[in-house]
């Protein structure tokens, strides 16, 4: 396949990506990491003409390893991968020129960790007095739902009041990563953290059950519309808010959405809910997914607290 074959492969392919069903997220990304190819091939000269070659690969591999984390380049490597397997596979390739023994290793990812007597301050404790007084409810609510349910960043922004439950416990989550759906619990203390935020009136009257839960009434240049508005977090906001609420109980800086799945993994861990359970909770679609990062993490994190308190009592 020359440059030339591979643009217009490359469409075919994205074009192909929903019938899969792969997410618009996906897809985009996807977008973006062959067009980064494209734009390697453009910015070292290769002709229009010139045969993608392992060479080729190994040049772009090499080039983003001088900017980009390693396990970024073995994924975007990944993504190129599948795509010229699939070029093959519809005869649009002769070869893949992604060799597997070339892609880096995945590099183990140093997980920020909250202990279990932070996440239960975190659940306890009432919003922090410095945080502005009428959204404390509605970052509350947000935070004590991302560590009991494993929702996602972007699943807890889509949610609308529809999506819960409270007679059943249950929540609905529809834009689950890949576009798929699953149903993941809704604890006691959420259900009254929702309902104090919603009695607060934070969220606008005027909001139906097919708006929202959760949002933001601020406008442009972020000043408050007094309820005109209400529109949905963007993902680097909402990791701001979270940062900051967890600052302020904790004293941890740097904690993300993320580490929050984490804590609802480690306390339905800690109360021996069953693996199987909480790979469905968390919509792994490998349970070894799940044994690997969220047992095998936390289990070291775990033995490290184990192995302080021991010492502790000795002290």
């Amino acid at each position: 396949m020359n440059k030339q074959q591979y643009i217009s492969a490359a469409e075919r392919y994205l074009s192909a990506l929903p019938s899969t069903n792969k997410s618009a997220v996906t897809v985009s990304s996807y977008r973006m990491i062959l067009d980064k190819f494209a734009a390697y091939m453009d910015s070292c000269g290769m002709a229009e003409g010139a045969e993608i070659s392992l060479d080729t690969v190994i040049g772009w591999r090499e080039n983003l390893a001088e900017s980009a984390a390693i396990n970024t380049v073995r994924h975007y490597m990944m993504v190129l991968h599948g795509f010229f397997t699939w070029a093959k596979k519809v005869r649009l390739a002769g070869e893949n020129p992604v060799d597997l023994d070339e892609v880096p290793k995945q590099r183990e990812i140093e997980y920020q960790l909250l202990t279990l007597g932070e996440i239960e301050r975190l659940l306890s404790s009432d919003a922090p007095s410095e945080i502005n007084r009428k959204t404390a409810l509605r970052n509350r609510a947000m935070i004590v739902m991302l560590i009991q349910t494993g929702m996602r960043n972007a699943e807890l922004r889509s949610l609308r009041l529809s999506d819960v439950d409270f007679e059943r416990r249950t929540i609905t989550l529809k834009n689950g990563k890949g576009g798929k759906s699953r149903t993941v619990p809704f604890p006691e203390l959420s259900r009254i953290a929702v309902a104090d935020y919603l009695n607060s009136e934070v969220r606008p009257m005027w909001c139906t059950e097919n708006d929202l839960l959760f949002g933001s009434d601020a406008d442009e240049n972020g000043k408050t519309t007094n309820g005109a508005a209400w529109h949905e977090f963007s993902s680097i906001g909402l990791l701001q808010m979270v940062n900051r609420y967890i600052e302020k109980v904790t004293g941890r800086k740097g904690i993300g959405v993320h580490a929050l799945r984490h804590a609802a993994a480690s306390l339905w861990d800690e109360k021996g809910v069953p693996m199987r359970d909480i790979q469905n909770a968390l919509g792994h679609n490998d349970i070894r997914t799940t044994q690997q990062i969220y047992v095998s993490v936390l289990n070291k994190s775990k033995s490290a607290e184990r192995i302080n308190a021991v010492f502790d009592e000795m002290a």
